[in-house]
């Protein structure tokens, strides 16, 4: 039994590394504002069929019932009689609009529209939602290499020391000198610290952004690149005119703005 624990608390301890791929995956579909932007394309979307079913008829309908007790005027004998009364009631009602100043074809419109904008919203949701989860994962890789470099550097650190530590045994080189590699190590040490801590930071944000709770656990698989980046695609050679006048014609955000307008 302990051995399975001890087993079980090994792998669980164990992170897993999440590849850029899985990482924009699982933040479109858990991302709490992505949801709300969800929420508010349904929100458009029973608005418009509220205003398409406007056109058909109502119908509405009521029963009521009353009970008397006391004494009451007779309408036979012009006197008053102790007598028991009771009284019930139907009424039904209908309504159809013909013509309210063309107001229900254009609410139909503008509710049609809005439903487009918000399709586009949450479209563009997405997009910035992929753009900056493909940010931070960049920004855990940059920290990552800067945490190698620093690495290196304190195991050049270390070896100064040493050196500089038989140079003064052997009188070589001043001890001041030796105080000045412990000083210049101390602060290689430093600066990894500072560069776990940064990782550490950019890590969590990501988390966040992907609603992972489990945030200790959580890390990221650096992409396998073959080849040189770039190379072949078709978009690196055309004109900056040419990239901004396709982006007008297939960006949601300026679809979505056109949309509102």
């Amino acid at each position: 039994i302990v051995v399975c624990l001890v087993l079980v608390g090994g792998a669980s301890a164990q992170k897993r590394e999440w590849t850029i791929g899985e990482c924009i995956n699982h933040a479109l579909e858990s991302n709490i504002e992505l949801r709300q932007r969800a929420l508010e394309v349904k929100g458009a979307e029973i608005d418009l069929n509220t205003s398409i079913n406007s056109r058909l008829p109502d119908l509405g309908a009521s029963v009521s019932q009353s009970f008397n007790f006391g004494r009451f005027l007779s309408s036979e004998t012009n006197t008053y009689e102790s007598n028991n009364s009771a009284s019930t009631g139907f009424s039904v009602s209908s309504s159809i609009p013909i013509f309210a100043g063309f107001s229900v074809n254009n609410t139909i419109k503008s509710n049609r529209i809005s439903l487009q904008a918000s399709m586009q919203g949450l479209e563009t949701a997405r997009e910035n939602l992929s753009l900056a989860v493909t940010s931070r994962f960049l920004d855990i890789l940059f920290s990552k290499e800067i945490l190698g470099t620093k690495l290196v550097q304190l195991e050049q650190a270390e070896k100064q020391v040493a050196q500089t530590e038989i140079l003064v045994e052997a009188g070589k080189v001043p001890r001041s000198q030796y105080y000045d590699a412990l000083a210049q190590l101390e602060q290689e040490r430093l600066n990894v610290v500072t560069a776990e801590n940064n990782i550490k930071t950019d890590l969590l944000t990501l988390a966040q952004l992907l609603n992972i709770t489990d945030y200790q656990s959580f890390d990221i698989a650096a992409p396998e690149l073959d080849g040189e980046i770039g190379q072949g695609d078709p978009v690196l050679l055309m004109s900056p005119e040419s990239i901004y006048s396709t982006a007008l014609g297939i960006r949601p955000q300026v679809k979505e703005a056109e949309l509102n307008m």
